[in-house]
């Protein structure tokens, strides 16, 4: 009993649903082609009086003077500075980096 109140409605949901979208459809218009109006041309000799009217570009020269230099960074490398004292320096700090060599670890 209860199967019936359940599947019955949505069946006929679905059916209805089916149904609705079997229906007949009308055929598409056939699209409306427009003819174009025939293009008018020119006399030739309005042609060649144009082509004798042209001006050449005129050259464009590019000047930088005045103006600042696109190349230069903003951040300025500082120099290093050899340091005079190293007496007063740590025995670590006495050594570039690069001169210290990596021999091995002691696990105690």
């Amino acid at each position: 009993m209860a199967f019936r109140r359940i599947v019955l409605p949505f069946a006929g949901i679905i059916l209805l649903a089916v149904v609705a979208g079997c229906s007949r459809e009308a055929p598409a218009p056939a699209p409306v082609v427009k003819k174009m109006a025939p293009m008018q041309s020119a006399p030739p000799a309005a042609a060649k009086a144009a082509e004798g009217e042209k001006k050449p570009a005129p050259v464009m020269v590019y000047s930088s003077a005045g103006k600042r230099d696109p190349f230069i960074p903003f951040i300025k490398a500082e120099t290093k500075q050899l340091r005079s004292d190293l007496s007063l320096l740590p025995p670590l700090q006495r050594y570039e980096l690069a001169e210290l060599k990596y021999v091995g670890l002691i696990w105690a």
